[in-house]
């Protein structure tokens, strides 16, 4: 058996689009984090009654601070088990191993890309231990077939009134994850972000805030007085990317994902103090002031972005070969 864990919704969907290709028999944990992304399939929450011996091949997910995968991790150490840890972003590739004060490595460590690899080695993760297998996820997303509902009907289902322009903002949780005087602070948080956005925003336009499903539904209610704001949990995200007129982010791999089907989106980060893998590969353009995000939104400045059609080809193949190679 392969036990398989997934603290956040990132790796959780990672793991869902290999996993339809895996010939071997599999136990699932999941958090309450991401435990939506595996619905239909057969999941569990703790590691109680699992036999060690049956287990063959441990294969987690990363995330910063305390939660399942680092759990199953020191599990699988413990009982000497073979493991592998999956880095589903470019992003916190230390920290994402760090676990009370103390660095808990895998066998294996699986990354996206030559870029992922470079920057893990020179955060101090063991070049050794890497191994490029792409990104599922974002090779599923450029294939899927995809239905949309009608523009008319998306915008009336957003409250948007005819005519009405619309800019949606992907929000991430910077502030309480990456505080102002942590190692990890970005430089900027979403709430000066979206202030920039709100400062900046239109006549006769509405901002769509999309929240993360980790994020508090409540966090931007002192916008709630605001007309022309609008906060959105689940919705049709295919229909979001494709119709809104404006998508602005932070790092979110949101952005990578809709610069499959669109090529003006804008990663806004002011004051930054790490670079956005989006930004580095073109997916996404760097803006760092109002008045370079107000010349987009006004048609003074047009955003023109790399396409990533087929990058992430053979991705969910080039994990399937590792895990059988680690099984025989």
């Amino acid at each position: 058996m392969i036990l398989l864990s997934a603290e956040t919704a990132g790796a959780a969907q990672y793991i869902v689009h290999f996993i339809r290709h895996l010939d071997h028999p599999y136990t699932i944990l999941a958090s309450r984090i991401s435990a939506f992304v595996f619905e239909g399939i057969p999941h569990r929450f703790d590691l109680s009654g699992l036999d060690p011996s049956e287990v063959k091949l441990v294969v987690a997910g990363t995330c910063i601070g305390h939660g399942i995968d680092k759990t199953v991790l020191a599990w699988a150490i413990d009982h000497g088990l073979p493991s592998a840890s999956i880095v589903d972003h470019w992003s916190w590739y230390r920290e994402r191993f760090m676990w009370q004060d103390r660095i808990l490595l895998p066998d294996q460590i699986l990354v996206i890309d030559e870029v992922a690899l470079r920057e893990a080695v020179a955060e101090g993760l063991p070049e050794n231990k890497m191994i490029i297998t792409g990104q599922p996820a974002l090779e599923a997303i450029s294939s899927r077939k995809i239905s949309l509902p009608e523009k008319e009907e998306w915008q009336q289902s957003m409250g948007l009134d005819p005519g009405e322009g619309s800019v949606c903002f992907i929000s991430e949780q910077l502030k309480d994850d990456f505080p102002k005087g942590s190692p990890q602070y970005p430089g900027f948080d979403e709430y000066v972000v979206v202030d920039d956005v709100v400062a900046v925003l239109p006549e006769h336009y509405r901002l769509l805030i999309k929240l993360h499903p980790e994020e508090d539904p409540h966090k931007y209610d002192h916008l709630a007085t605001d007309p022309r704001v609008r906060i959105i949990g689940k919705t049709n995200i295919d229909a979001l990317i494709r119709y809104a007129d404006h998508i602005v982010g932070m790092g979110s791999i949101l952005l990578i994902e809709g610069a499959f089907f669109r090529s003006d989106i804008v990663s806004y980060r002011p004051g930054e103090n790490r670079p956005f893998i989006g930004n580095k590969i073109g997916a996404t353009t760097l803006l760092q002031t109002r008045e370079a995000l107000q010349d987009v939104f006004n048609g003074k400045r047009i955003i023109k972005n790399d396409n990533l059609q087929g990058k992430f080809d053979g991705s969910a193949g080039r994990v399937i070969d590792f895990i059988r190679q680690q099984l025989t």
